[in-house]
């Protein structure tokens, strides 16, 4: 499973860019957000996301599928919300390397 440590530049550049995905950098700032508010939850769900980042439902399913594929939160459980899945430290080390790559 991936973790925020094992994340090369080339991760982050996609992140922050959408270089080689169909994701603009609006999105990429979205995903960003929704994590930021998962992390002192310890859990986060579609409709978190919707009311708090003020998406459509179709938005804030993709946050959730994107955070999931990268391994940031569990796979659905049923209508719970789903558990974040890295460390404290993981989490700020994924952010200082987006935040230096910001500043190159």
């Amino acid at each position: 499973m991936w973790n925020a440590l094992s994340f090369g530049k080339e991760l982050v550049k996609v992140l922050k860019t959408g270089e080689g995905t169909s994701v603009s950098k609006a999105e990429n700032k979205l995903f960003l957000s929704a994590l930021d508010m998962a992390m002192p939850l310890g859990k986060i769900s579609t409709s978190l996301i919707q009311r708090k980042l003020r998406l459509g439902y179709g938005k804030a399913a993709k946050l959730i599928d994107r955070l999931e594929e990268l391994g940031f939160v569990s796979k659905p459980d049923g209508q719970h919300p789903r558990t974040v899945t890295i460390t404290e430290e993981e989490y700020k080390a994924f952010r200082k390397k987006c935040e230096d790559e910001e500043t190159v």
